[in-house]
């Protein structure tokens, strides 16, 4: 089973490198799955797997994403921006850029906001990036203050579950939770890591605090795995990828969205992890 699964990774990585380097050329299912080594029908169905999205979504996804950044760094026409995406109009890119975007390719550059965007996968078992501009919000929670990821003497992994246990029973079980780290106004070096519920307005509550976070643009890389690997992946994210991108980070609110667990007490998560930039 696990040479089965190496093989698949394999094949799916050639098909990842290939789609990459040929994004603006026109790319067909025969030719992909030839690369691949599989039929047409199990390549869809072992690259759904992997990645949640058909082949189609995903190279629709990058090249609406290239799109987005030619509409922000160029003077282009939208019809040649659409022809370069492989589009055969500009109205059925405009509805695919819609779809996408949740607006216009004409908003979109008058904005002036690259949100939206997402990156390739460097390979199968890698992490997805994107970025997205998140509307303001109210956080309605508690937090504890922790010594950080880059701190001398971090006691996150101690502390932050703690935290966690005792801020659930707080809340109804169907509530979705995040964390927001401030990262802008340490207290003697301390962070605070708050733990809460997002509300339209603060509640009256004399257990519960609030916490306005701003309208923002994130870099939001995703983990899979082991949880005790988050701060691995933390570190690549803002060494290797945010070091070499168009965008720097800078002091603000970092966010934790956490999906289910993977099995009955498993520490498998799904983690999104928001960081400002700029």
């Amino acid at each position: 089973m696990g040479h089965h699964i190496t093989s698949q990774i394999h094949r799916l990585n050639k098909v990842l490198r290939h789609v990459e380097s040929h994004l603006s050329e026109r790319l067909s299912l025969k030719e992909i799955s030839q690369i691949s080594g599989w039929s047409r029908w199990q390549l869809q169905r072992v690259f759904q797997a992997h990645t949640g999205l058909s082949v189609a979504q995903y190279i629709r996804q990058l090249r609406l994403s290239q799109s987005a950044g030619q509409l922000l760094s160029t003077d282009k026409r939208h019809l040649d921006i659409a022809l370069s995406a492989g589009f055969e109009s500009e109205a059925t890119f405009n509805r695919a850029f819609r779809q996408h975007f949740q607006c216009t390719p004409r908003q979109y550059r008058k904005a002036r906001i690259p949100f939206g965007i997402r990156f390739p996968l460097q390979h199968i078992s890698g992490h997805s990036i994107r970025l997205e501009l998140r509307p303001a919000f109210i956080l309605e929670g508690d937090y504890c203050e922790i010594y950080g990821l880059n701190s001398g003497q971090p006691d996150f992994a101690e502390k932050v579950p703690l935290h966690w246990q005792q801020m659930h029973p707080q809340f109804e079980p169907q509530q979705p939770l995040l964390a927001v780290i401030d990262v802008n106004n340490p207290v003697a070096g301390r962070l605070r890591y708050w733990v809460g519920r997002t509300v339209d307005t603060p509640t009256a509550s004399t257990t519960l605090k609030h916490l306005d976070v701003p309208q923002q643009l994130y870099a939001v890389v995703r983990h899979i795995g082991d949880i005790r690997a988050l701060p691995d992946t933390l570190n690549w994210f803002i060494q290797h990828w945010l070091k070499h991108s168009a965008y720097e980070a800078f002091e603000g609110f970092d966010i934790e969205e956490y999906g289910q667990p993977t099995g009955h007490k498993s520490r498998t998560h799904q983690v999104d992890y928001w960081i400002p930039i700029r």
